[in-house]
């Protein structure tokens, strides 16, 4: 299965490519999307996709997707084929064989990609500043504009803020190894 092997190796690339360079390339496609449905649907927004939240999670997505398939990836390799095997032999459907079989076995690797992807998300700084939406703002870009504009004192919370919540998963991701 060549086109698989090709399609993951590219959805894993968003790690590789820096953040303000993937912000900037998915604005053009996400703004021909908004403009085509602003056409077909007259009553909505022209900036449905770029104007909103929506943007900033897909690009999230396109960069942040490295990091949970390598973990899911790794927990499915763990799985041994003969629990397949044996669930298929006694009748389990695809569905219910994920549900039954490999859910429960993956539980922590799930929570593990999570919480990587969150401390990761929750620093992200360039495809941020690039995708927001108007009168939205995280973390990173209140820091960095704070810092920027030489209120270190407030800039110091929302930095001490971010450690915190970057420190806690951490915490939990070290405790349970």
């Amino acid at each position: 299965t060549i086109p698989v092997r090709y399609g993951i190796r590219v959805a894993t690339l968003g790690y590789a490519v820096p953040g303000l360079v993937l912000a900037t390339g998915a604005l053009v496609p996400l703004t021909l999307i908004d403009h085509w449905l602003a056409t077909q649907f007259e009553s909505i927004n022209s900036l449905l996709i770029t104007g909103s939240v929506a943007g900033l999670v897909f690009v999230y997505i396109a960069r942040f997707m490295t990091v949970s398939f390598n973990s899911l990836h790794g927990g499915m390799g763990q799985i041994h084929p003969s629990l397949d095997a044996a669930a298929r032999t006694l009748g389990a459907s695809p569905v219910r064989l994920f549900g039954r079989v490999h859910l429960p076995i993956l539980k922590s690797t799930i929570a593990y990609a999570g919480l990587l992807t969150f401390i990761d998300v929750i620093k992200e700084l360039p495809a941020t500043l690039i995708m927001r939406p108007f009168n939205f703002e995280t973390l990173a870009p209140r820091e960095y504009r704070l810092a920027a504009d030489e209120r270190l004192p407030e800039a110091s919370t929302a930095a001490l803020l971010i450690l915190a919540l970057s420190l806690i998963p951490t915490l939990l991701l070290t405790r349970r190894q």
